[in-house]
């Protein structure tokens, strides 16, 4: 290999870049907390303001970016909105210190990000990793299609099933915040006020420090990349990620 091209894209380190491979474009971000977008050399496109600190890490999944910063959030960004209002379309809360990875997983549709904690600070053990579902809603004139309204409806109905006959408490607690908020994202679609669906399903923590993550797609094994020189696997999550998060 040799030297292509280069320009200078940010003021401050760069800490992360990610390929927007049907636009043949690269996106930019680290230490300013913004992240651009670049056709080619010093040929900017737009950027995407909203974090609060240096954006650490970066995730595409079709026209969706995600990204992990020292703010402690995920964000979830409409790239084709670049430069304009209406570009953050969520911010994820969940972690308790810097999200130093995110990965889109494309087999499933589900986000995953992890961080590293402080032990004397946050009392937990140090690696934090959060599933998350997000799935952006097909909007059509501001309401959900028939479409997704269906699987939402039949997912509602499996839920409340097992709410049913759920014995163990903590499952039933776990179930009900999944319910509410898929009952809750039905009643918006009515009144035209569609989001991103956003819930954890999912968490797992490890006392080495996450550094990184991958996914091997084939068969959704979750690979860490740790400070302490080590890989962590976590189990293989299937294609059903209900069944392995325990819900009906």
């Amino acid at each position: 290999p040799y030297l292509k091209l280069g320009w200078k894209a940010h003021e401050k380190e760069i800490l992360s870049c990610v390929a927007w491979a049907s636009k043949e474009c690269v996106i930019t971000a680290g230490n300013e907390g913004i992240i651009r977008l670049w056709k080619g050399p010093g040929e900017l496109l737009g950027e995407l303001v909203g974090h609060e600190r240096a954006v650490t890490c970066m995730a595409m999944r079709g026209e969706t970016l995600f990204s992990g910063s020292e703010d402690l959030t995920v964000r979830v960004w409409d790239t084709g909105k670049a430069s304009s209002e209406g570009a953050l379309l969520e911010t994820l809360d969940g972690h308790e210190s810097t999200v130093v990875g995110v990965w889109a997983m494309s087999s499933t549709g589900h986000l995953i990000s992890v961080s590293t904690h402080d032990p004397t600070i946050t009392g937990e053990r140090q690696g934090k990793l959060i599933l998350w579902d997000v799935q952006q809603s097909e909007v059509i004139e501001g309401a959900l299609s028939d479409e997704v309204k269906a699987d939402l409806e039949e997912k509602i109905g499996r839920l409340k099933e097992g709410l049913e006959s759920e014995k163990d408490e903590e499952k039933k607690a776990k179930i009900h915040e999944v319910l509410t908020g898929f009952e809750t994202q039905l009643e918006e679609s009515s009144k035209g006020e569609v989001s991103m669906q956003r819930l954890i399903l999912d968490t797992f923590t490890h006392p080495e420090k996450f550094r990184s993550v991958t996914v091997r797609e084939g068969d959704n094994q979750v690979l860490l990349g740790t400070a302490e020189c080590s890989i962590v696997a976590t189990r293989a999550l299937p294609e059903d990620v209900w069944t392995e998060s325990g819900l009906p």
